[in-house]
């Protein structure tokens, strides 16, 4: 019997030619991607991710709303479409409370 071990995050993706996104020195845009949205028992990374939204907005003075979004499947990678809302972040908590 062959045993394959898989990892739950995919194919790691080219990044030949790619380059890391500029990061102003204080934060202007505020991003949350949930893990799990469904979760209905134990603590919620969705209310987490409000208070510590509320905590950096008044350490940082942030004003912009935050963009907020939530995986489909927990053990899959996020995909190109989802990312792209969090393009203009200066900082994206990803997350799952357990």
């Amino acid at each position: 019997m062959v045993i394959e071990l898989v990892d739950p995050r995919g194919r790691p993706a080219d990044v030949s030619g790619a380059r890391l996104a500029v990061r102003p020195a204080t934060p202007v845009r505020l991003g949350f991607l949930v893990n799990e949205p469904g979760r209905v028992a134990g603590p919620s990374f969705g209310r987490y991710a409000e208070v510590l939204d509320g905590w950096l907005r008044d350490r940082f003075a942030i004003t912009a709303p935050a963009v907020t979004g939530f995986k489909p499947v927990l053990s899959r990678r996020a995909d190109a479409d989802l990312l792209d809302r969090y393009s203009e972040c200066s900082a994206v908590v990803n997350g799952l409370a357990k």
